[in-house]
């Protein structure tokens, strides 16, 4: 790959770092991921994240943006979570996400980005209900065959569906 670098990093390292509140990594491919982020994250970027959740201990309650491209998730986390200021999430070209979270804990999602995540077959039906919601991509999310049944998202703008070629009605 053009531009990125591996690098080995102690992911204990992390568990550390307790007011730890923006992390970005770019350019960098890792090839574990971190045992524990701090709960005090507020801004996560991290370009080809390793590891198939975020995880498990992870608080999420503080996180405002979540950037995780070309990433390894298969889903964002195990069960319930609560992100109440969690705006922002884009998984786009994540190629082994095959869910989304369920968005009942994120009433403040505006933005929801997994294009390009060709295994992506299930959207939590909770998104239909979503009232803030402006922005949805799932442009190329080829697997993806059906969504929610009530669709009360009085906030969206933009609903992109190019390319969900198995979507059925």
């Amino acid at each position: 790959m053009p531009g990125i670098t591996e690098a080995q990093w102690n992911m204990k390292a992390f568990s550390k770092m307790s007011r730890l509140r923006l992390l970005e990594i770019n350019n960098v491919q890792i090839s574990e991921g971190p045992e524990d982020l701090s709960n005090n994250l507020r801004f996560l970027e991290w370009h080809f994240y390793p590891s198939k959740s975020l995880p498990v201990g992870l608080q999420v309650d503080e996180l405002v943006e979540l950037h995780m491209p070309n990433s390894r998730v298969e889903q964002l986390w195990y069960g319930h979570k609560r992100a109440v200021n969690l705006e922002i999430i884009d998984l786009s070209n994540s190629l082994s996400l095959v869910r989304t979270p369920d968005f009942t804990g994120i009433p403040n999602l505006k933005r929801l980005i997994p294009e390009g995540c060709t295994s992506l077959y299930e959207v939590h039906p909770s998104l239909g209900h979503h009232k803030k919601l402006q922005y949805v991509n799932l442009v190329n999310c080829r697997n993806v065959t059906t969504l929610p049944s009530n669709l009360e998202m009085e906030s969206l703008e933009v609903f992109s569906l190019d390319g969900c070629s198995n979507l059925r009605s």
